[in-house]
């Protein structure tokens, strides 16, 4: 169901996400915090990390009870609804686009099928996406001066961070002057 706030705008820039529950939110701002310190960059917000599924980009308003019809369609066929977790194993960096990025070596299956899932329904709803394999992340730093140190690098392998979830959103995205800042539109359980 959409929230009464997604009424006014006639336009809208969203994507479908999982939100990290506090304690985990909290321990990875504090690590991309402390790479920050040692190879600079723009930390996220701790509100705003997440690992996105699809990004669908700048949509027509009328256009989101469509988007939550897509992701109740694949919310459903994942059924039945185990409690899902991610292990956060690994730190890595895209130096390209000067972002250091937390990810899992081995995330599970319910990812990658809730994410076909959605691609493919946004696909044959008429939305471009890229062709390119899922890689989910949560993405620390933006705009990463250097490489950090090894062992800053390692700290996810050394004490991985458990991420359990059990629901996805579909969200707004409004840029500002800070970064972006995310409004939950809808919500499915998973």
């Amino acid at each position: 169901m959409l929230s009464a706030s997604s009424a006014p705008a006639t336009r809208a820039r969203v994507f479908f996400a999982l939100w990290p529950d506090a304690a985990c939110a909290t321990r990875l701002h504090a690590i991309a915090a402390a790479c920050a310190a040692d190879c600079g960059g723009r930390v996220m917000q701790k509100d705003t990390l997440h690992l996105t599924l699809a990004f669908v980009d700048d949509v027509d308003a009328g256009e989101l009870p469509a988007l939550c019809a897509i992701a109740e369609a694949a919310g459903v066929a994942l059924q039945p609804r185990p409690p899902h977790a991610l292990l956060l194993d690994r730190i890595g960096y895209w130096p390209q686009k000067r972002i250091l990025w937390a990810a899992s070596e081995q995330p599970p299956a319910v990812l990658e099928a809730l994410a076909k899932r959605l691609a493919g329904g946004l696909r044959e709803a008429g939305h471009r996406l890229p062709l390119r394999p899922f890689a989910p992340h949560v993405t620390l730093l933006r705009k990463v001066g250097a490489v950090p140190p090894a062992p800053r690098m390692d700290i996810l392998h050394d004490a991985p961070q458990p991420w359990h979830f059990d629901r996805f959103c579909l969200l707004r995205s409004r840029p500002s002057a800070s970064g972006a800042a995310y409004e939950t539109l809808a919500a499915w359980p998973l």
